[in-house]
């Protein structure tokens, strides 16, 4: 059973963005006085920069629109930013992805999914940054069960299959449909 995966990152990743960019503040909130053009193309952007059936290229053009504005507020950066280096996983290019998660993070710390995501992408690079950054997205947002789920695959990584249980244990808890979950756990249980 060695075949079975832990790493969920890609596609809880995926998940997770998506939900998340729905609730991101529309661009009427973060403009500061302009042009009524400017607000405008602006409001575009941010439709096109959190629209899910976008090609990851358009969500990655839009995005950019928004951050080389200058006219979002920091929070509101740092969401275009998180969406747009979400284009950057979706397109493989890691190394981009991580820079805008570090520059979401630099304008909003409390934001607990750029946190998450940089995790997700640190976890074959640096282990011990990745779990720093998923009980960082811990602490700020502990009622998420991919946050729980994304740190039961590092404990597992490590062999540390009792805190990978608890942590499977807290996202049963917390999930809606905790299906994936309590096979991670059983698998976890198995490992053990």
């Amino acid at each position: 059973m060695r075949a079975r995966c832990y790493d969920f990152r890609l596609s809880v990743l995926g998940g997770v963005a998506i939900g998340l960019l729905a609730f991101v503040v529309p661009a009427v909130a973060t403009v500061t006085s302009g042009a009524a053009a400017l607000a405008t193309s602006l409001d575009d952007a941010w439709r096109a920069c959190n629209a899910p059936q976008l090609s990851s290229a358009d969500r990655i053009a839009h995005c950019t629109t928004i951050i080389e504005s200058g006219r979002a507020k920091p929070v509101a950066l740092a969401q275009a930013l998180m969406a747009r280096g979400f284009g950057y996983v979706i397109q493989k290019d890691f190394d981009r992805a991580l820079a805008d998660f570090d520059a979401a993070i630099r304008n909003n710390p409390k934001l607990a999914a750029a946190y998450y995501y940089r995790a997700a992408i640190q976890m074959g690079r640096d282990p011990k940054g990745a779990l720093a950054d998923i009980n960082k997205a811990i602490s700020l947002n502990p009622r998420d069960p991919d946050y729980f789920r994304e740190r039961s695959s590092l404990y597992a990584k490590r062999k540390e299959y009792p805190r990978a249980i608890a942590d499977l244990t807290t996202a049963i808890g917390l999930a809606k449909k905790p299906t994936r979950e309590y096979f991670l756990r059983g698998a976890a249980y198995e490992d053990i």
